[in-house]
């Protein structure tokens, strides 16, 4: 019989209590006798009269361990998990030895090849994850709350259909079934109910409790919102002093960032409609365009459009206003119904008195006239840390607090699906994501039908480009954004429902909440600001695309139109299914197939340049008696009915 070297730790429970255990831990102790050679499990002759349940007995024989355990019970001998003892008959004594911990992973799922420690590990190369072609799941409170599936998506559970990432993201949420989407530290920290929000950047969307349906992108974006909904901001602090405004769309930095109860204004551009704070219906594209707008008093620093680089930058409390062209300001910077396109063509949006150039004047438009406008396990097994006796991670969940999972040296973390690395922590705090088809996917359902060939999409937030097969190259933030699209390339989806129904259609661009919703098979259209574009959906080739609307509504009576420009809020086109028509405040019409414009009426301008309701005079002096100023225009009436100039 061969000799065996035996070395044995016991470890007697001194107490057991629900909430804590206590330990007495001795070495070599004389006491236990009576292990035999011949095997590791030969523990038959080991009295274990007088020694406590609880007791642990580790035993190495130089090439297997086995941790066993005196149990109480009468379980029968089934070596090497189960021994009785020799004096297990002894009255009172009827206690065996359980192998609690085995170098056989076929035994106990126990393997000394390594595993991750509570504390972290050191090395290159580890992973955590599975082997074969199982998702690694994920659990808090023996709940599922992460899988990393094998195609690379990190899904998130919760009883409200939410994905929060990030120390503090989602903290407070009632887990209701509010469907948000919480990215970066203490994004969506204090939400409680509100629903179909989504924030990705640190402290984004921090304060919100019950406001639902915006979208914050950027350190601090929507910072201060409360209660307000369907807001929309990307950018570093764009709409951060937002609390109860709604319907509010800001893309850059600082952009609409004083905005406190305003609702439905559109800021495009670093630090556009910066001052605003309860003023509506307010649309700026550019940089600092309509930057010093904040009203004082009702009634005051509303419904105006800015237009370009400091378009309106002058504008403080003015009202209906529209300025276009970089540098262009308003006439009056309190002002109201000014229009001012390029410092070349002004008017009085009031009236409808246009005045182009300082040298035409367009006066008395008939009132009836509208113009035409714009996420530790190794094949599914625990494995001990050979450099940690703390402890690792089990397939069932730990608990204690100050555990994480993670590498102590300068490694990256690596999580592995079928022994394939799908995400990466570097160092740097990043979180890199690897599939087939160089494709991001994060939230719940994100990209779940993508074929992970080359498609190179990026899908953040619930649902998101949930049903895309082959479509490339697009990008969808926002709950259900481009939820819808199959083989659509190209396409460019920021906002909850923003282009939600578009299927098969390309180089589409929309951004606010339900922006080109309906769009199926249309491409080419560009949506800035809540339901612009919202109906546009051509039912055959050449319908339903190249279509541009800036502003709250803008187009969304559109159909089947193309190549229709749309600029302001509530601005329609004169004709639902029309193509090539150009509607800018309600105040200049134009068919841009001919390139020609109309002031004054909707009708189909039939010259470059048409104007109707041109006062009629018989000359100079009648048309001065009659009211115009020198440069207004008049008509003689006669044939041919001149065109005149005051004079």
């Amino acid at each position: 019989m061969s000799r065996f070297t035996i070395i044995a730790m016991v470890i007697v429970m001194a107490t057991v209590a629900i909430a804590q255990s206590n330990y007495e831990i001795m070495l070599s102790r004389p006491d236990i006798t009576g292990l035999t050679g011949g095997g590791a499990t030969n523990l038959d002759g080991i009295p274990t009269t007088g020694l406590a349940v609880g007791t642990i007995l580790i035993i190495y024989d130089g090439s297997e361990t086995r941790i066993y355990r005196l149990t109480a019970g009468t379980d029968a001998e089934n070596s090497p998990e189960i021994i009785r003892p020799d004096d297990f008959a002894d009255p009172g004594n009827a206690k065996v030895w359980k192998t609690s911990i085995s170098s056989d992973p076929g035994e106990t799922g126990f393997s000394p090849t390594g595993g991750w420690a509570l504390t972290g590990n050191t090395g290159a190369g580890n992973f955590l994850g599975s082997t074969d072609a199982q998702p690694l799941s994920i659990r808090t409170n023996n709940t599922e709350k992460v899988r990393i599936t094998t195609q690379g998506q990190i899904e998130t559970y919760n009883t409200g259909f939410s994905v929060f990432i990030g120390e503090g993201a989602g903290a407070n949420d009632d887990l209701t079934n509010n469907r948000n989407v919480f990215v970066g530290y203490q994004a969506g920290n204090s939400n409680t109910k509100g629903s179909n929000n989504t924030a990705n950047g640190y402290y984004a969307l921090y304060s919100n409790t019950e406001g639902w349906e915006n979208t914050a992108n950027g350190c601090y974006a929507l910072y201060s919102n409360t209660t307000g909904y369907n807001n929309t901001a990307n950018g570093i602090e764009a709409l951060q002093s937002n609390t109860t405004g709604s319907y509010n769309t800001a893309n850059g930095i600082t952009a609409l960032y004083s905005n406190t109860t305003g609702w439905n204004n559109t800021a495009n551009g670093c630090s556009a409609l910066y001052s605003n704070t309860t003023g509506y219906n307010n649309t700026a594209n550019g940089r600092n365009a309509l930057v010093l707008v904040n009203p004082t008093a009702p009634g005051e620093g509303e419904n105006n459009t800015g237009l370009g680089y400091l378009a309106g930058d002058n504008i403080t409390t003015g009202s209906r206003n529209i300025i276009i062209g970089a540098n262009v300001d308003a006439p009056i910077a309190t002002g109201d119904d000014q229009l001012n396109i390029g410092d070349a063509i002004y008017g009085d949006l009031s009236t409808g008195d246009v005045t182009i150039g300082g040298g035409l004047s367009i006066t008395d438009i008939p009132d009836d006239a509208a113009p035409d406008s714009v996420l530790t396990l190794v094949d599914g097994q625990v494995r001990r840390t050979l450099a940690s006796a703390t402890g690792s991670w089990a397939l069932t969940g730990n608990t204690g607090a100050g555990n994480f999972l993670g590498s102590t040296d300068a490694q990256p973390l690596s999580i592995r699906t079928n022994n394939t690395e799908k995400v990466r922590i570097t160092t740097q705090g990043q979180i890199e994501t690897y599939n087939t088809g160089l494709s991001v996917f994060i939230g719940a359902g994100a990209g779940a039908n993508d074929d992970l060939t080359d498609n190179r999409n990026v899908f953040i937030g619930y649902l998101a480009g949930n049903t895309g097969t082959t479509a490339s190259y697009c990008a969808a933030y926002g709950y259900e954004a481009l939820y819808s699209n199959s083989t659509g390339n190209d396409n460019i989806a920021i906002g909850a429902d923003a282009l939600y129904s578009n299927d098969d259609g390309n180089w589409n661009t929309a951004v606010g909440v339900a922006a080109l919703f309906s769009n199926t098979s249309g491409h080419g259209n560009t949506a800035f600001g809540r339901n612009a574009l919202t109906n546009v959906d051509g039912t055959v080739a050449t319908e339903g695309e190249y279509n541009t609307g800036l502003g709250y509504n803008a187009g969304d009576n559109i159909t089947s139109g193309s190549r229709n420009i749309i600029i302001g809020a509530n601005v329609d086109a004169p004709v639902a299914a029309g193509d090539d028509q150009l509607n800018i405040g309600d105040a200049i019409y134009g068919d841009l197939s001919t390139g020609n414009v109309a002031i004054g009426t909707t009708a189909t301008p039939t010259s470059k340049l048409q104007v109707v309701g041109l006062p009629v005079y018989a000359n100079n002096a009648a048309a001065i008696a009659g009211g115009l100023t020198i440069g207004a225009f008049y008509r003689t009436g006669g044939d041919p009915d001149v065109v005149c100039i005051v004079h």
